[in-house]
């Protein structure tokens, strides 16, 4: 089974935006309810919803994805981490803008690098690489949560 599942989250970080849920889901297991052990402290996907609640409910099929603070708190951490893109004591005043993807478990899987203005490719590849290694809270979008951010960074003091 855990063969099973780390080639069901290698399909999942090639591209979700390239693949489908049909290709995702092997067997009875699917993006959208994939567990790992627990105790191994593993991200686990949080549970989408169900289509038997639409018909309990309003007719509405919610989803939650990730909240406005979630996405910010995350940010925030990234750019503390982002400080360590710029040489101490260089002078730099720039923006980087990108589009993420964070798939259920919390891990960023996809990061679009858009405009630059003011930042040195060294520093822009440097802050990409924090962006992939931002974590996220799990959330219940199988597809992924798309978000797109600018981190400006401001070092001319």
């Amino acid at each position: 089974m855990s063969t099973l599942i780390s080639r069901a989250l290698s399909l999942a970080t090639l591209s979700l935006a390239t693949l489908s849920l049909a290709t995702l889901s092997l067997a009875t297991l699917s993006l959208a309810t994939l567990s790992l052990d627990a105790s191994a402290g593993t991200p686990q996907c949080l549970p989408s919803p169900d289509l038997d609640d639409v018909a309990d409910g309003d007719g509405i099929l919610y989803t939650s994805g990730l909240t406005l603070e979630q996405v910010a708190d995350a940010m925030d951490d990234a750019h503390i981490s982002a400080a360590a893109c710029v040489d101490h004591g260089e002078v730099v005043t720039g923006a980087v803008e990108v589009s993420l993807r964070v798939d259920c478990a919390g891990q960023v899987v996809e990061v679009d690098v858009g405009r630059v203005t003011g930042l040195r490719p060294e520093i822009v590849s440097c802050v990409r690489d924090v962006f992939v290694k931002t974590p996220f809270p799990a959330h219940d979008l199988p597809g992924g949560f798309d978000f797109g951010y600018v981190m400006t960074l401001d070092f001319s003091h």
